[in-house]
C-alpha cells in the first residue's frame, strides 16, 4: 500500500484500505499512508483528489492519527515495540 501512495495512486489505495491492507504499515524509512496523504502532490479537487481524502476519513475511521506522526517517531515507536499504537483498529 505504502508503494502505491509514492505514486499517488490513490484509488487503488482506497481499494487496498477497504479489502484490509494493513493501515499501520511503513516503508524501511517509516514513512506511511497515512503522511503520504499529507505530503501528496496529486492535483487538488482531482477524482484521484477525491480518493485521497476518502483514504484520509477511512484512516481516521479505524484509529489512524491525524496530523500523523513523521517517519523517524514512527521508526522509534516501533523500536520500543509502540508501534502500531493500542488504538490500532
Amino acid at each position: 500500500m505504502t508503494r502505491a501512495t509514492w505514486t499517488d495512486q490513490w484509488p487503488v489505495v482506497e481499494i487496498l484500505v477497504d479489502h484490509g491492507a494493513d493501515i499501520w504499515a511503513h516503508d524501511e524509512f517509516g514513512i506511511t499512508a497515512g503522511q503520504r496523504t499529507i505530503t501528496s502532490l496529486i492535483l487538488r479537487g482531482s477524482d484521484e483528489d477525491k480518493a485521497r481524502l476518502r483514504v484520509i476519513e477511512k484512516l481516521r475511521a479505524r484509529g489512524y492519527p491525524f496530523p500523523p506522526s513523521d517517519p523517524d517517531t514512527i521508526l522509534a515507536l516501533e523500536k520500543a515495540g509502540k508501534w502500531p499504537p493500542k488504538v490500532a483498529k
